[in-house]
């Protein structure tokens, strides 16, 4: 995510445990996948807030977009989701399912700059999976995929249909990864222009 200025996050995700929230900003929630860093930095989060909404932060300034009454949290149910930040059009996306897509609203102002250093060995930041890397708020479900984009995409629909397809989504019994407070110690993450 070094230096990309527009990009994307697509999950394939069960979240099966309460989630919680200190705060309306997604640092302070329950972090699904999370690049925070103290401070005012160009970062980016993923989480769950305390309702189980999917949200989608971005830094400097600091934005969250809520996906409003959608609660993910659900043992059984896998979701696709697919979030876009293009800093071009000052726009931040959040579609998950079938269910309509969530924009920010215009005239909202986000950050323009590259995202800062997040998969770039020793560069000090880091993607923290399952948990937010500033609050112990730790995230209990199950990540089948994850991808990243160099860029918006422009037609999540078609990104969500490909994956339930081929995941056979809405299921309940194929696991690849789980993710709960002890998190992996090793995990491979492809990143795609």
């Amino acid at each position: 995510m070094a230096g990309f200025t527009n990009f994307s996050v697509v999950m394939v995700f069960k979240a099966s445990g309460p989630a919680s929230s200190t705060s309306g900003n997604w640092y302070s929630q329950t972090g699904i996948l999370d690049a925070e860093e103290s401070g005012a930095h160009n970062d980016w989060g993923i989480a769950l807030d305390s309702g189980g909404n999917l949200n989608f932060g971005i830094g400097n300034p600091d934005v969250t977009l809520l996906n409003p009454n959608y609660n993910l949290v659900n043992s059984s149910i896998f979701h696709v989701a697919v979030l876009a930040f293009d800093a071009v059009h000052q726009r931040m996306q959040i579609t998950v399912d079938d269910q309509p897509t969530t924009t920010t609203a215009a005239g909202v102002t986000l950050s323009t700059g590259p995202r800062d250093p997040s998969f770039v060995q020793n560069s000090g930041g880091d993607i923290h999976f399952g948990q937010g890397a500033t609050d112990a708020l730790f995230w209990t479900g199950e990540l089948l995929e994850a991808d990243f984009y160099n860029g918006a995409v422009k037609n999540p629909a078609a990104i969500i249909a490909a994956l339930q397809a081929a995941y056979h989504v809405p299921f309940q019994d194929q696991v690849l990864m789980s993710l709960t407070r002890y998190s992996p110690r090793s995990l491979s993450v492809r990143v795609r222009s």
